[in-house]
Parts: C-alpha cells; sequence; structure tokens
C-alpha cells in the first residue's frame, strides 16, 4: 500500500518509520525540510504526566485573566477574534469536568506505550539526543503549586502517569533506570538542592520522576536518516495543493510537482491540517497555537534536569551544549 504522509514532522516522520515497519510504502510530502516547524524548536518533554487536556474547568475565567498580565503565558491576537470566535466558543463548551474526564481516558490510551516507542527506536538504532531524569516544577506561591498537583493527581490516578523507568541526570541510558512514584512535594530547601540555578524567591517545588526528554531536531534527524537509508520516498520543498479522490478514497494528492498517486493518505501537517482536511472534503476543526523558543548554545550555566516555571508557564531543557527556553501560546487565527 502506497502512503502518501503530508508533512515531515515528527508525527509524520514516525508515521513514515512505523508503517515502514509494517510493510507499507510510506511516501513523505514536506512543504519545506525535514523536521521544521514546531517540531524544530519546542522543548522536547515527553511527559505523559502533563499530559492531560488543556480544555478544564475554570479554564475560560483563568485565560481571561492571563491575558490582562504582562508576562501572560496566552496570547490572542485581537484582531483576529472574528475569525477564531466560532473555534474558541466550542473550545469553551468542552471546559467542564466530564470532558476533561473523556479527554483523560483517551489521553492515557494514547500514552501507554510512550515510552517503549521512544526505547524501541533507540533499539532499533535510531540515533537521536534522549535523557531519562525528573521535571523540576518550581513555584513562588502556593496556590499555583496546588493547581499543578492537582492536575499531576488526575494525570496519575487515569494512568497517564504510571511510575514509568527513569534514570538521573542528562545522558543516562535508558537502561539504567529505576522506578520511583509518579511525582513528590519539594519544599523550598530540597527545590534549591535539586537545582542551586533556580533564582531566590522559589518556595515550593514538584518532582516528577517518570519522564523523559530530547532535543527534537535529534530525533527527526535521526528518523530522517533511517527512513532514507530504508529507500522512503522522501520529497522536500513539495507543497500539498489539494487532492484528487474517487468515491470516498483519495486517489492522489495535487502537489506542486504535480499530482502523486497513492492509496491512502496521513494528514500530519501541524497548523496547515485544518485547511488540507478542508480540501480533502473532510474538515478538522483546528486552529493553530503559536509556541515561541530561544536556544542557548554552549550555556555557561547549564541545568541539572528539565525546569517548569509555575506562573509563568516557562519550560527549560537542558541538552548536550545548549539549553532550551520555550513558553506562550500565541492564537492568531
Amino acid at each position: 500500500m502506497r502512503v502518501g504522509i503530508v508533512g515531515g514532522g515528527v508525527i509524520g516522520l514516525s508515521t513514515a518509520y512505523y508503517l515502514r515497519k509494517l510493510g507499507a510504502n510510506p511516501v513523505i510530502i514536506e512543504s519545506s525540510t525535514l523536521g521544521s516547524g514546531c517540531s524544530l524548536g519546542n522543548a522536547g518533554w515527553v511527559f505523559p504526566s502533563l499530559a492531560t487536556p488543556l480544555p478544564a474547568p475554570g479554564l475560560t475565567l483563568k485565560s481571561l485573566l492571563w491575558l490582562l498580565r504582562r508576562d501572560s503565558p496566552l496570547y490572542i491576537r485581537p484582531a483576529a477574534l472574528p475569525v477564531l470566535a466560532p473555534w474558541l466558543m466550542r473550545f469553551r463548551s468542552f471546559c467542564n469536568h466530564a470532558d476533561q474526564q473523556r479527554g483523560i481516558a483517551a489521553l492515557a490510551a494514547l500514552n501507554a506505550a510512550t515510552m517503549e516507542r521512544y526505547d524501541e527506536l533507540a533499539a532499533d538504532g535510531v540515533q537521536f539526543e534522549y535523557y531519562q531524569s525528573a521535571l523540576l516544577m518550581a513555584f513562588r506561591d502556593a496556590d499555583l503549586a496546588a493547581a499543578e498537583q492537582k492536575e499531576v493527581k488526575l494525570a496519575a490516578a487515569s494512568g497517564i502517569a504510571n511510575g514509568n523507568p527513569v534514570g538521573g541526570a542528562p545522558g543516562a541510558p535508558p537502561g539504567a533506570s529505576t522506578t520511583h512514584p509518579p511525582w513528590r512535594e519539594l519544599d523550598e530547601a530540597e527545590l534549591y538542592e535539586r537545582e542551586p540555578m533556580l533564582r531566590p524567591g522559589f518556595r515550593f517545588g514538584l518532582s516528577l520522576g517518570q519522564d523523559r526528554h530530547l532535543r527534537p531536531e535529534s530525533l527527526t534527524g535521526g528518523l530522517g536518516s533511517s527512513l532514507r537509508a530504508g529507500g522512503v520516498e522522501i520529497h522536500q520543498r513539495v507543497k500539498a495543493a489539494g487532492f484528487r479522490t474517487e468515491g470516498h478514497r483519495v486517489a492522489a494528492i495535487v502537489t506542486s510537482s504535480g499530482d502523486m498517486e497513492v492509496d491512502a493518505v496521513v494528514l500530519a501537517a501541524g497548523a496547515h491540517t485544518g485547511a488540507l482536511s478542508r480540501m480533502a472534503g473532510w474538515p478538522i476543526p483546528l486552529t493553530a497555537g503559536k509556541g515561541y523558543s530561544i536556544t542557548i548554545e554552549q550555556p555557561a550555566n547549564q541545568l541539572r534536569q528539565p525546569l517548569y516555571l509555575g506562573g509563568v508557564k516557562i519550560g527549560l531543557s537542558p541538552f548536550n551544549g545548549a539549553l532550551r527556553i520555550a513558553g506562550t501560546m500565541a492564537i492568531s487565527g
């Protein structure tokens, strides 16, 4: 089966990798280069314990209060509100307990084999920068710490965070791990003992002991190299412009380089997936959320583990010879 995959980020590349293992013939179409877009600059956190759904009870009021702050972790472009209004209202309708519980159950099922899949990639010889180290969460305010702890407890109760194996400092091999509880509270002294680089003023902490992090561009690079070595057809700087259908199936992807015949299609184009799904006749209600990050190469001082700063919702990821700082969600339509 020839499967056209639109998008060469981590999802598209992973899909191609496993389809090839199952005997299919994947074809990747990427409008830029492999691993570009949000697969390039994100924090690289593989943290099922933080994978609770974004819609949650009370989020509407919390979001409105965030928008009044100069250091808000959320930004919505005012000029885009007329276009975004239907999506925002639909999103708001899911900010209730029942839908949150359904979302948690769905994410728990999706994350059940997350760590196994990454270990499988490493065992298969895919080269990427991959660490086992506890996430440290730091808070200045007790209420913020309690709210985050509630989210972690929800994840733990659902099975999302289930005490997966973890090791120590960045660089520890997967096989060198032991099993720890999913999370534990830290007092101020323990917090600064774990991370001396924290500025003064943080008084509460959480340690999530079962998660991992990786350098995203190393993963997409490793997957791309593995797929090329396996003879997978990859088209870079080729734009998907539409689809040719026959009955209820897509027969070809219309691209800037001509039509590509396929037996099936996977849309993994990130922010462009919504528009592409409408072209295919099966609209998916997606809107883009833009994140920001900076990467400091060869930092003078390095963190001991990934760090989350509560309140401002900033994540910091230590890599080999680099430190990435990520945060802010911008919804611009």
